[in-house]
């Protein structure tokens, strides 16, 4: 079974078209046979990218909760990532130049030695540089 860390990035590449890439549908090929794990923080980065397209006339509430209720079914697993305190994080996003909400994410990877699949160019530098970025 294929495991590996989800970046929000990629998850609305799913749904953008102007976003649909081929490193986007390779992930969703893996989430089919696989499953993905996300730091607590993604809840509230979903939340906040939805009511940003709204915000935008991008999307309608309805197409939002439609895309929340697809959302629900894919196969994440939400990692409680108290065991990292602000210190550590702190520590991992200075020294990777990330912001403390994507190092959550590396530090997921990190945490489980797994791949971080990521479309963000800052976070995808320092999955590569820590060999934990999910290849296409």
């Amino acid at each position: 079974m294929n495991r590996f860390v989800l970046d929000c990035s990629v998850v609305f590449g799913f749904s953008f078209e102007d976003e649909d890439t081929k490193y986007v549908m390779k992930v969703a090929e893996a989430l089919r046979t696989g499953e993905a794990m996300v730091p607590a923080i993604f809840t509230a980065e979903v939340a906040n990218v939805l009511k940003v397209q709204e915000s935008r006339k991008r999307w309608t509430e309805e197409q939002i909760f439609e895309f929340l209720s697809i959302l629900e079914k894919l196969p994440l697993t939400v990692e409680d990532t108290s065991l990292l305190d602000s210190r550590t994080l702190f520590t991992l996003a200075k020294k990777e130049n990330l912001s403390a909400y994507d190092a959550s994410y590396l530090a997921l990877a990190l945490e489980y030695n797994i791949p971080l699949a990521t479309q963000d160019k800052a976070l995808k530098k320092a999955a590569m540089k820590r060999k934990v970025f999910f290849k296409a």
